[in-house]
């Protein structure tokens, strides 16, 4: 198993990354089970603020082709508090994206006007390097 990137304190633990997603786990729980269906609307969603570019990549190495996908707590003041590895169909990709994914800055999610702590999928994605382009006259 891989272990979660807790990027507050780089400390690679788990439990302090599970511990705020029982939490999370815990909300979905209750809010399901009030019979509550639907998306919780945000006036603004979270976003990535800084390093959105580096979620593509290319690469000539056929053997490193693939995706990385996390699930990302963002705190209210935009903060990534967790990083928790989601799926990867390719193992050789994890360590080069844990380090991108690391790098990401966020602007929060906001209710009211105010700053709210929420989660986001991101995917980091290794695709073969595209093919030069012609130049027409």
């Amino acid at each position: 198993m891989i272990c979660v990137i807790c990027l507050t304190t780089n400390c690679q633990a788990q439990t302090r990354c599970d511990s705020i997603y029982e939490v999370e786990d815990k909300f979905w729980a209750a809010y399901l089970d009030k019979g509550l269906r639907g998306l919780i609307l945000f006036d603004r969603y979270p976003e990535i603020a800084f390093g959105k570019d580096r979620l593509i990549n290319y690469t000539d190495d056929k053997e490193r082709i693939g995706a990385v996908m996390y699930i990302v707590l963002i705190d209210s003041l935009g903060k990534p508090s967790c990083l928790r590895f989601a799926y990867t169909n390719n193992p050789l990709l994890v360590e080069e994206a844990n380090q991108i994914a690391k790098k990401l800055t966020f602007t929060p999610a906001s209710t009211g006007g105010k700053g709210v702590n929420s989660t986001m999928n991101i995917i980091v994605r290794f695709y073969a390097e595209p093919p030069k382009r012609r130049r027409t006259h």
